[in-house]
């Protein structure tokens, strides 16, 4: 039967005849964040360092998209670092990162890792711009690893959902998710509903639970809006959509800018 995931490490279509994504892929944003580190009227980044979980499939597919387009934009990519999850200390691949000075740095990584990390990038005098994916949609998380969020100041990641995308519907599923919750809705929260709204509309649309013909009409999908938009599917089943850009201000959440498929 068709199954909606919210993960991106991998391509949908190599994972089944019927998988289909709801969110972002990696790749995705890899070239996005990449594209945003090199704007001259953004980051204007010539050179960047990358630090990644080792052997994790996201983090190697994010890495690899930025690298990618960072190069292809002209810029040089001057350090690569990895470390092992459950990692507390990364004072050696830090070290590395501070002697090439790159002017960006992304972390593709999640947390507590993220927190961390930065937290001894700070400490150590690197105040080079740090920027991420949708691994850091974890805001309970990444805001209570540490004691004091000063570190964090500044920091850019790319996500599924903000409250500011446009659509009445996407205020709509912020105002209920508030009211049933009592908190905010994040990216994780946004692909859930939203791929239980896409197969709900599927299975309309085929006037059938038929998963064949579920399927197909998933494929069909164009112009989708729930709490994010979705113009279509490509040919991996994957959502050419719009994406978010949020950045820390003051120690909160604030979205910097919306990126339209």
């Amino acid at each position: 039967r068709p199954t909606i995931l919210g993960s991106a490490g991998t391509l949908a279509n190599a994972a089944g005849d019927f998988i289909f994504l709801s969110v972002i892929t990696n790749a995705f944003q890899g070239k996005v964040i990449a594209e945003f580190a090199a704007d001259p009227e953004e980051l204007n980044a010539k050179t960047a360092a990358t630090i990644q979980q080792d052997q994790d499939v996201y983090s190697t597919g994010h890495v690899k998209a930025f690298v990618a387009r960072f190069e292809e934009l002209g810029g040089t990519i001057v350090a690569s670092e990895v470390y092992q999850a459950g990692d507390t200390s990364f004072s050696t691949q830090l070290q590395q990162i501070q002697e090439a000075n790159p002017d960006v740095i992304l972390l593709s990584s999640f947390a507590p890792e993220v927190p961390l990390l930065i937290q001894e990038a700070r400490e150590m005098g690197i105040e080079t711009t740090i920027v991420g994916g949708d691994t850091w949609d974890e805001p309970e998380k990444f805001f209570g690893t540490l004691a004091d969020n000063a570190p964090l100041e500044g920091i850019y990641q790319t996500t599924n959902f903000a409250p500011e995308m446009p659509g009445a519907e996407v205020q709509q599923f912020f105002d209920a998710y508030m009211t049933a919750f009592g908190t905010a809705p994040d990216g994780i929260a946004s692909s859930g509903y939203d791929a239980m709204l896409l197969l709900a509309n599927a299975i309309e649309q085929a006037d059938s639970t038929d998963p064949v013909a579920i399927r197909d009409a998933l494929t069909a999908t164009k112009t989708f809006q729930g709490s994010t938009y979705i113009s279509h599917y490509d040919e991996n089943r994957h959502p050419v959509k719009s994406l978010a850009i949020l950045t820390v201000r003051g120690g909160e959440i604030q979205t910097y800018k919306i990126v339209e498929p």
